[in-house]
């Protein structure tokens, strides 16, 4: 997965607000005006690189940095152990987890992340070791992705 490290456009640099696989926000700085293009410098697995955007952005208005509110970080994750399959959330508080593992559902209406005393919240279904399983996942009832695992 590239991470992207620092944003900058001629001599301006960006602040990196919040930075995920499927969005980037970034601060404006003040005076960048107009149709600007952007620099990317990215890391992945020790390797480094820049991706240059030619007009990326067409800025009209002058935003203040305590206007902005970083989206909490949302995660969704599936690993299995001793013959279950686990199901890890972080940023979906009160969600409903709707799955179908090994093709029985499994619901949660209220995701509690606190699990353990941690942030996030683990829900687990016992399928047996040695077979490979898939994991429809959904929250709120929006499908979000397929797992394919093989248990342990």
């Amino acid at each position: 997965m590239n991470i992207v490290e620092s944003v900058h456009s001629g001599d301006h640099q960006f602040k990196i607000v919040s930075n995920s696989p499927s969005e980037l926000v970034v601060l404006v700085p003040t005076g960048v005006r107009g149709l600007i293009g952007l620099t990317l410098a990215w890391k992945n697995e020790g390797k480094t690189g820049t991706y240059r955007i030619p007009q990326a952005l067409d800025v009209a208005v002058e935003t203040e940095p305590d206007d902005i509110q970083a989206k909490p970080l949302k995660k969704l994750t599936t690993g299995s152990f001793k013959g279950f399959i686990a199901i890890y959330t972080k940023g979906y508080e009160g969600s409903k987890l709707s799955a179908k593992v090994a093709g029985k559902w499994l619901l949660v209406n209220s995701l509690d992340e606190s699990w353990r005393g941690n942030d996030y919240s683990r829900t687990v279904r016992f399928t047996g070791a040695g077979y490979d399983i898939f994991v429809h996942l959904y929250i709120d009832g929006e499908y979000i992705r397929t797992d394919e695992l093989t248990t342990e």
